[in-house]
């Protein structure tokens, strides 16, 4: 709620933004990446681009958001402009990234995984954001 009521309002209010779903992307890494994909995957009416780096969603395609997203895969995959994913091949982080691949391949949701080299560490964060930035708002 402090998101969507408070937070984006005031950044709207305070800066120059295009204040449309197709221009709002949530992207974390770490935990913030998990929390950017279960909110942002939540409410596709705000957000059209969700980034998540090293993290996963707990559980398979039975849980939310993904459950949503599943029952409706045309619904999603058009609400969807871009789902990126990235995780290090060394980092803890990747079961749960790989779970959450698996689930979204087996719903039928477009999404881009990547699977690089690299730990929990913000030397591979700094490169996903240099190769996820230009995929935004395109």
């Amino acid at each position: 709620r402090d998101l969507l009521e408070d937070i984006i309002p005031m950044i709207d209010k305070k800066y120059r933004t295009i204040a449309e779903r197709r221009r709002r992307a949530i992207v974390g890494f770490s935990m913030g990446g998990g929390q950017a994909g279960r909110f942002g995957l939540r409410h596709l009416e705000t957000f059209s681009q969700v980034g998540i780096m090293s993290a996963g969603m707990a559980g398979g395609a039975d849980t939310e958001p993904l459950s949503t997203l599943a029952a409706d895969p045309a619904k999603a995959n058009k609400q969807i402009d871009l789902l990126w994913i990235a995780c290090g091949k060394e980092d803890t982080a990747m079961k749960g990234a790989k779970t959450l691949h698996t689930a979204l391949e087996q719903a039928g949701i477009k999404h881009t995984f990547l699977e690089t080299e690299g730990a929990h560490h913000w030397r591979v964060w700094r490169r996903y954001l240099r190769d996820l930035a230009p995929l935004l708002f395109k």
